[in-house]
């Protein structure tokens, strides 16, 4: 991180899996001097430079990929639209499984123009 970022804001719907992350992140504060803190609601995640939506279900053992798809798509139809109307101007980059149809999806929901 070192002097790049100035917030890190981690939000999740669990609210116990955000507090851990900052805590492990503040623990290195010898080595970094950004803000880490843990979002109540998008609107703490308000103006992000950048979001790296992490969402999603994990793939059941012996579940295809379009139905994976079909229930990761209802998790983005959750959250990218909020995350899209708190950070309009935001890059965003998606790590979620498909993540060849996540990225394409969350692309679609949030409006953002291509490029």
């Amino acid at each position: 991180i070192g002097d790049t970022v100035s917030d890190l804001v981690f939000y999740d719907l669990a609210k116990e899996k955000t507090q851990g992350l900052v805590m492990d992140f503040n623990h290195g504060q010898l080595f970094h001097h950004t803000r880490v803190v843990a979002a109540e609601d998008w609107l703490d995640t308000a103006a992000s430079d950048i979001v790296i939506i992490t969402a999603g279900v994990r793939q059941k053992p012996g579940e295809s990929r379009r139905e994976l798809l079909g229930r990761n798509k209802s998790v983005m139809e959750a959250i990218v639209p909020n995350m899209a109307k708190a950070s309009p101007h935001a890059i965003v980059c998606v790590v979620s499984n498909p993540c060849d149809f996540m990225t394409q999806l969350v692309a679609q929901l949030s409006g953002f123009p291509e490029g």
